[in-house]
């Protein structure tokens, strides 16, 4: 019984041994692959949105394919130039592909005062950027419209007797395109004015949540459209400790229905899917256009999802969206009109 045992394991050994020289020969080693280097936001993740988002993107297009992935956290902008050169001359060094994804529309002005020349090799994505006449061969961009699906909101918002936007400061595409769509789409429907708050003059109105819980507690039973990122964390708050509140809140980026009682429908920007959906393109050397843009009705375009417990998990409401279909008939009623709007509004 002992030398059978000897002749099993021998042969177990052998099989085993063969098997790992099979697997290390077929697999290539690591840096091999096609590498992936993010550069994230100077916000950081933690956001339960937008950027968090984008992580999810990446990590959705790491189990597609073999590709080496890294993820950069810049404090600053010296840092995020340090980071961008130093992905230019080490995937330099090497013959694979290697691409480099900017999360700041920001990143894109330090990119071009590098002066970089991309080989065939490397590329560079600029997460949710808009289009750029002068940009360099190599260097690509998607962008998700705000204009109509912000229109949107603002004329099913139109019945709420205020509305406000809480915005983490000026000057970025996505902020000022939401503000204006909003704004425009409020004032049609309801024919008054909405009021805006900006939470400070640069990026660090995504992370100043404290500033939006005070604006709230000012804001008191309007109709918020929160577009200050990890900031309209404080929103929710303010809604989850005053739970007898008549504000209404649009939750923004993603489903936040779990976030508060007070949200009868969210903005969902699907940027995970887009850049999935863009880096599989570039992986499979099909991406062509230099510049993409979703807008409203566009497969990754924005979107609007109702919180079809609204209703039955408030603990007050008024007497215009008292019907359990409010929510859905405004939507369907205003969905096409805001299309047009968008189409109208980049031909301009």
């Amino acid at each position: 019984m002992r030398t059978v045992f000897k002749i099993i394991f021998g042969i177990v050994s052998i099989l085993f041994t063969s098997g790992c020289n099979r697997e290390s020969e077929e697999t290539p080693a690591k840096d091999s692959f096609p590498s992936v280097t993010y550069v994230n936001t100077l916000s950081g993740g933690g956001d339960i949105g937008y950027t968090d988002q984008i992580i999810d993107g990446l990590m959705q297009f790491n189990n597609l394919f073999k590709i080496s992935l890294s993820i950069k956290n810049p404090s600053d902008m010296d840092e995020v130039g340090a980071t961008i050169l130093d992905w230019y001359t080490s995937s330099q060094k090497s013959n694979n592909k290697s691409v480099l994804v900017l999360g700041d529309y920001m990143y894109e002005e330090c990119l071009n005062n590098l002066n970089l020349h991309l080989s065939d090799s490397q590329n560079i994505i600029i997460v949710d950027t808009p289009l750029s006449k002068n940009r360099q061969k190599g260097v690509y961009s998607f962008f998700i419209s705000r204009y109509g699906i912000s229109y949107l909101a603002g004329l099913m918002a139109g019945n709420s007797d205020q509305a406000n936007i809480i915005a983490a400061c000026q000057g970025i595409k996505s902020i000022d395109e939401s503000v204006a769509g909003f704004s425009a789409g409020y004032k049609q429907a309801s024919g008054k004015e909405a009021g805006i708050v900006y939470l400070d003059s640069d990026y660090k109105g995504f992370s100043s949540s404290q500033k939006a819980y005070e604006c709230a507690k000012d804001l008191d039973g309007s109709f918020i459209y929160p577009l200050a990122g990890g900031s309209n964390n404080g929103v929710f708050r303010y809604t989850r400790e005053n739970p007898f509140t008549t504000m209404l809140v649009a939750g923004m980026d993603t489903d936040c229905s779990v976030l508060s009682t007070r949200v009868p429908f969210s903005v969902i920007i699907p940027i995970a899917h887009a850049l999935t959906s863009v880096l599989t393109d570039w992986y499979e050397n099909k991406i062509e256009t230099r510049d993409l843009a979703f807008c409203l009705g566009d497969e990754f375009g924005a979107k609007i999802m109702l919180n079809e417990s609204f209703l039955s998990n408030v603990w007050i409401w008024e007497d215009y969206y008292d019907s359990p279909d409010y929510w859905n008939n405004q939507l369907k009623k205003y969905s096409e009109e805001a299309q047009l709007i968008e189409k109208r509004y980049y031909e301009k």
